[in-house]
């Protein structure tokens, strides 16, 4: 199975909401909010692992909502199914919280975490 393959297939999921999107950890400097990161780890085939998308916006509390909202459209409560080049990954919400930066309280975030699964 080809991690990249899933992944790249979940960018393009994300990108669907219209924002930017980084993987976390690869913002670049001086990025434009709003946008938006997300993170994955991976188990093995049909085990749970992790998802976690963030929608980051700045001295816009309610933007931030906004963007939440947006997010909830393209990953519902109901869950996705992701299909990719090796096989498919369901993607299943755990929970939601709202986030502000420690170095910088105009920004502010709200976080999904959802259960993913991959399968061939």
């Amino acid at each position: 199975m080809s991690m990249l393959s899933m992944r790249e297939a979940l960018y393009a999921l994300l990108k669907t909401s219209g924002f930017a999107v980084y993987a976390e950890g690869q913002v670049p400097e001086g990025a434009t909010y709003p946008y938006v990161t997300y993170d994955t780890t991976t188990a093995p085939l049909g085990e749970q692992g992790e998802l976690r998308v963030t929608c980051w916006t700045r001295d816009d509390a309610r933007g931030s909502l906004e963007m939440a909202k947006r997010m909830e459209e393209i990953l519902p409560e109901t869950g996705v199914l992701l299909r990719y080049a090796d096989g498919l990954a369901t993607i299943d919400p755990v929970r939601t919280e709202l986030l502000q930066d420690a170095q910088d309280r105009r920004v502010s975030g709200c976080r999904g975490r959802f259960e993913l699964r991959c399968y061939e």
